[in-house]
């Protein structure tokens, strides 16, 4: 129950925060304004997808691929607040606290449950392979979306 109540407040943290930045942003309006928010909000859509997937999962039982994702995602996430990932034409999204927090606080609340589902042989590779997919995943949009959003 608490993984699911961390994973709804993950996507509805980076909700708020894609909100408040593009509200700060309109000011400036016009065409560059709404390029902003169709860039804020597809930042958003694949950012959190990961979370959505995780919460669809493990939303009617354990569900150990679910859990696994859960816990890839939020190692991930504090992967990506790592210097060398960040992005000036990002939204403020990208270097939110409260995203790094909430995304440890699911890597460490998956994980006692992920344990606690029994040990089955292939554990470690559903984990590392979650991790290697995710993290592929997400250097692979961040280049799509740094791409779209380069000044012609």
């Amino acid at each position: 129950m608490t993984l699911r109540v961390v994973l709804i407040a993950a996507v509805a943290v980076a909700c708020f925060e894609v909100v408040r930045d593009v509200e700060h942003k309109s000011i400036w309006g016009g065409s560059y304004f709404r390029s902003y928010c169709l860039g804020a909000l597809l930042f958003l859509i694949m950012s959190q997808l990961p979370y959505a997937f995780a919460l669809f999962r493990t939303w009617t039982g354990l569900d150990r691929t679910g859990l696994a994702i859960a816990i890839a995602a939020g190692v991930v996430e504090a992967v990506i607040h790592l210097p060398f990932f960040y992005s000036s034409n990002a939204p403020l999204l990208e270097n939110s606290p409260l995203l790094l927090v909430l995304g440890v606080a699911t890597a460490i609340l998956a994980y006692p449950v992920y344990r606690s589902a029994g040990s089955r042989e292939g554990d470690v590779r559903c984990v590392a392979s979650s991790f290697a997919a995710l993290l592929a995943y997400t250097l692979l949009w961040r280049v799509i979306y740094a791409s779209l959003l380069l000044p012609y």
